[in-house]
């Protein structure tokens, strides 16, 4: 018993198992079998009719052109098909699900004639690898909880108990409830193509041309997704909450989310497709949150026709990040492209608007226009980056002219090189033999920053003209580093006609509150084909141009006229090696800069590049440097310069400014035994050149030149050198620096003409206009109130010691020369030209004071070398302490000297010569002073005119006998040519008049020692010096130097 017992017990359970069993799998079946199910909701109710996989759908209630349908379940299995079978007057056939299951879509959605198919189910819908559209109308996809119409009425997924009176309207609108389901799409993604422009696909999720897909949901989730409306729209959305707002429109729908502000997630990856392209290019709207493009997933439109092209629209309120890090046969992005051949012919228009828009690791946005019209690109963000690789680009690939990219976003970043070693891009461009012109790039920001081989471009290579690029940044814009295998990237911003392009590239202007350019980054326009370059324009409160940056405008190619470089700042500095250059090549440019202060600072690359600023040309005329400011300052290698490369004339130097410093050396310059470079300001025609150097003029009111820094027009060519003109009210060169025009060739050199209020000289310093080749040197002139020569310093127009040309006349025209401790005026020369005037000096002062070994020389070098001539016409001259005046001839005749003064002042231990190689090849010495006629002689003096009566307290032995004479007038007439006449009138002696009352008293007070001390000689004053107040002290012995302190130095304290 008790084992049957257990048996029956056994048994018993073994049957509730299999009843359970049973029971399970034919829940699967019914799952499997019967997935599409109507409600009871209806007026009239829908009726599915299951016939193998397929589920023939008929019934519903008819309002108008509309059906409505209601299911309590809609999927359809793998190979499975739901088939509306609707009347061909049927438009729209509007469906609900009320039941609580996702609709899973595995197999095809059909229906008759054109009718548009809506279907929403606020839990959630899934598209499967299989899935399929065979419908004539738009498709309408959604997790909405209801439809809304303008008649007010309202078919609901999630109220479906009242019988509703249906519309015959068209849907007014989709009403979100707060938790919408998601919408899913997985395929096997688009794995047919390499490039964007055509897509056909065999599968997925494809409408006839000119419709409607929209998939409007909680979150979009698009894995290897097709999606393809030819023509039409396509439609993403994710929306969390509210009423989308439904209109017709010509290809189907059109949908209005502006009023909404809770939106969700789209995701396109695993090579997802959606493409609207064909006849007209479809408009793509993609709205959400965050919207992410990944592995090798696209949008694109691409235009095959001949009707307007629709937009890719993409709408997030937070992000938009395509990114192709995981990208394998096509980058993941955005693409708006033409196949059409009608130049007419619209391409797509990209628009993105959202917090943040990101460009990364090899993803791109690109439109390309090839024989049509390019497409723009536009960018509204509060932040937009491109980078490791990432492309931004509108393209001209052909005869079309290309789109225009109009960014507007508060932060724009364009940054780095990706993986494959492919730089960051933002740019629009057009590839070789291209025939249509590049579209504008325009950028408009607070802050911008190109960095790591990061690059902005417009440019050209073909036959069409590049676009301007213009940068309205309010607040701060920075190109900084390198990027790319071994830093082959430069970070920048280039407007450029690349090699054998034709066309003129554009303009670059740049308007900003800051701008830095820094580590190996580039600024440029320029051209290196046959066409002409574009103006590069920088507007910036501060400019900073740092450690090996680039600044350059100009041609380096055989190009016609570039324009301008144009730099209007309040500071400017440019440091550590880095250049600012307008030209290398042909007919260049101007460099125009208008600023506050100028820092032109160093040298780079460790010391081995000079910091610049230049303008040259190794072609046709090179262009002008025009610097307006209150203060620049050139040191520590740096300098300014305009050259003469070729066959062309150099280009002018034009400066004005308050302050002018011009200071030191620095780095090593490997071309020149790795000595210092020199600062400076230059203007040359280098050995390479057949034309004449520029002209170099200077407006100042204070310049100084000091540390073996170097001011100089020259010439090393057959050209001329250029003029060299200084006007300043105080100029001062000091410390070996040294102020040149000069040649070193067969050019002539130019002359250098200064005007100053004090002009000092002092250390080894130099003006000069000098040759040191076959060139005759130019002449000098120097019109000064006070000129001041020190120390070693020395004014020139010589022909230095490999000189051959003539040398040149040096004119001063000062109230007052001084020149001290061995300066120099030099003209000496080694030209045996003596047809013409030179080596000459002309001096017009009044006073003229040579001190210490100080010289006014012209004198000659060399066999058959005549000395020059020196003329001198000032009031006083005084030449002391072995201070020579010479025009004298080591192998030939000597010059001529002529004075004409009112006193020369001069001791046995300094001379005026004009000697020659013997006594009769010596010159002429004319020494002209005011006329005195020897019959008019001096009055004899009486020995001692007054008696010198003592006081008896008074001892005075006679080794001390001192006397004392009042000669009035000397002896001498009032005028030279008068007669001396007794003119003055007798004055008798007058004995004061006694005060008796005081004589006792003052004698009382009055207390008389005799002195012990020997009184000291009176003895005839043979020399004098100056004192600290300008005074001037006769002395008795030689002189012993002193610094010259007149208070007349003090004017130059201000350096």
């Amino acid at each position: 018993m008790l084992i049957i017992s257990k048996n029956k017990s056994f048994y018993n359970r073994l049957c509730q198992v299999g009843l359970l069993t049973a029971m399970i799998f034919s829940s699967q079946k019914e799952a499997a079998f019967a997935q599409v199910n109507a409600d009871d909701s209806l007026p009239s109710n829908s009726q599915i009719q299951q016939q193998g996989n397929i589920y023939n759908i008929t019934g519903g209630t008819e309002a108008g052109n509309n059906l409505f349908h209601s299911f309590e379940k809609f999927s359809v299995p793998n190979d499975g098909e739901a088939y509306f079978n609707n009347a061909v007057n049927v438009q729209n056939i509007i469906n609900r699900v009320t039941g609580k299951s996702i609709s899973e879509i595995n197999g095809l959605i059909r229906a008759n004639g054109t009718a548009n198919l809506f279907l929403i189910n606020p839990n959630g819908i899934v598209f499967g690898e299989n899935a399929k559209f065979d419908i004539g109308g738009s498709f309408i996809g959604s997790t909405a909880d209801s439809f809304k119409f303008n008649d007010g009425k309202e078919f609901s997924a999630i109220n479906p108990e009242d019988k509703p009176l249906l519309s015959i309207n068209v849907p007014l609108g989709l009403q979100y409830g707060k938790n919408p389901g998601n919408i899913q799409v997985k395929g096997q993604g688009d794995t047919q193509r390499s490039t964007p422009e055509i897509f056909e696909p065999k599968s997925g999720l494809q409408l006839p041309v000119d419709k409607t897909l929209a998939l409007l949901g909680g979150d979009i989730l698009l894995e290897g997704a097709t999606l393809k409306a030819g023509g039409g729209r396509i439609e993403l959305a994710s929306v969390k909450e509210g009423l989308v707002s439904i209109l017709p429109v010509e290809k189907g729908f059109n949908f209005d989310f502006d009023k909404l502000d809770n939106f969700g997630e789209v995701k396109l990856s695993q090579n997802t497709a959606v493409d609207a392209s064909g006849n007209g290019a479809g408009n793509i709207r993609v709205a959400g949150k965050n919207i992410a493009i990944a592995d090798s997933s696209v949008i694109s439109s691409t235009q095959t026709g001949v009707e307007k092209a629709a937009n890719i629209i993409i709408n997030a309120t937070v992000e938009v990040d395509i990114n192709g890090i995981n990208d394998t046969f096509i980058r993941s992005g955005l693409y708006a492209n033409n196949i059409s051949d009608n130049p007419a012919i619209e391409t797509s228009n990209i628009a993105v608007d959202a917090q943040n828009l990101k460009v990364r690791d090899g993803a791109t946005i690109v439109t390309n226009g090839n024989d049509a019209l390019g497409g723009d690109i536009n960018i509204k963000a509060s932040n937009f980056k491109v980078e490791n690789g990432g492309i931004f680009s509108a393209i001209v690939s052909s005869s079309g002219n290309g789109g225009n990219i109009d960014i507007d976003a508060a932060e724009v970043q364009v940054i780095g090189v990706g993986n494959n070693n492919n730089f960051s891009e933002l740019s629009v461009s057009a590839k070789d033999n291209s025939t249509g012109n590049t579209g504008n790039l325009n950028i408009t920001t607070n802050n911008l920053l190109v960095e790591d081989g990061g690059l902005i471009y417009a440019g050209t290579s073909g036959k069409g003209h590049g676009g301007n690029m213009t940068i309205n940044a309010t607040y701060k814009i920075k190109a900084a580093g390198q990027g790319g295998v071994d830093n082959q990237f430069s970070s920048g911003l280039f407007v450029v006609a690349e090699d054998n392009s034709s066309g003129n590239s554009g303009s670059l202007i740049i308007n900003t509150e800051q701008m830095l350019v820094q580590s190996g980054a580039f600024v440029s326009a320029s051209n290196n084909g046959s066409g002409s370059a574009g103006d590069l324009q920088i507007t910036s409160d501060d400019l900073l141009i740092q450690d090996n940056a680039r600044f350059f405008a100009g041609s380096i190619s055989e190009g016609k006229r570039v324009r301008d470089l144009s730099i209007k700042t309040s500071n400017l500095l440019i440091s550590g090696g880095s250049e600012v250059n307008a030209g290398i090549s042909n007919l260049d440019g101007n460099l125009d800069i208008d600023a506050e202060d100028i820092q032109v600072i160093g040298t780079g690359n460790n010391g081995n590049t000079p910091t610049s600023l230049t303008v040259s040309a190794s072609g046709q005329n090179v262009g002008n440097m025009n610097i307006k400011t209150k203060r620049i300052i050139i040191k520590d290698g740096a300098f300014l310069s305009t050259n003469a490369l070729g066959e062309g004339n150099g280009g002018n130097l034009n400066i004005n400014a308050e302050d002018i410093q011009v200071i030191g050396k620095g780095g090593n310059n490997p071309g020149n035994s790795n000595l210092p470079y020199l600062s400076g300001l230059f203007v040359t025609a280098e050995s390479s050149s057949s034309g004449n150097a520029g002209e170099l003029t200077i407006n100042t009111k204070r310049m100084l030149v000091q540390d073996d820094a170097f001011v100089s027009s020259s010439t090393n060519s057959i050209g001329d050198g250029g003029h060299l003109t200084i006007d300043a009210n105080r100029l001062r060169v000091q410390k070996g620096a040294s102020i040149i025009s000069g040649t070193s060739s067969e050019g002539v050199g130019g002359n250098l003409k200064i005007t100053a209020n004090s002009l000092l000289l002092e250390d080894r310093a130099k003006i000069g206009s000098d040759t040191s080749g076959m060139g005759n040197a130019g002449n000098l002139n120097i019109d000064a109130d006070i000129l001041q020569v020190k120390d070693k310093s020395q004014v020139t127009v010589e022909g230095e010691t490999f000189g051959r040309g003539n040398a040149g006349i040096l004119e001063l025209n000062a109230r007052s020369i001084r020149l001290d401790n061995e300066a120099s005026l030099n003209a000496s020369t080694q030209s045996t030209d003596s047809n013409r005037e030179q080596a000459t000096i002309n001096i017009n002062s009044q006073d003229l004071i040579l001190r210490r070994g100080s010289n006014i020389k012209t004198n000659a070098r060399g066999e058959n070398v005549q000395g020059g001539n020196i003329n001198i016409n000032s009031e006083i001259i005084a030449a002391i302490e072995n201070s020579n005046i010479s025009a004298d001839s080591e192998n030939f005749r000597g010059g001529n000297v002529k004075i004409e003064a009112m006193a020369i002042f001069n001791t046995g231990f300094s001379d005026i010569t004009a000697t020659g190689a013997n006594p009769d090849l010596s010159g002429t010495v004319e020494i002209n002073t005011p006329y005195i006629n020897s019959t008019n002689e001096l009055s004899d003096l009486p020995s001692i005119p007054i008696n010198t009566k003592l006081t008896q307290g008074c001892y005075s032995p006679g080794y001390a006998q001192n006397q004392f004479f009042i000669v009035g007038r000397g002896g001498l007439p009032p005028n030279p040519e008068d007669s001396l006449t007794p003119s003055a009138v007798r004055v008798d002696w007058v004995s004061p008049q006694r005060n008796s009352e005081n004589i006792s008293t003052r004698n009382r007070d009055i207390e008389i020692k005799s002195s012990t001390e020997k009184p000291e000689r009176i003895v005839e004053a043979t020399g004098w010096v100056s004192n600290g107040k300008g005074e001037i002290i006769f002395t008795a012995d030689p002189p012993v130097a002193i610094a010259d302190t007149s208070i007349k130095q003090a004017q130059n304290c201000e350096f």
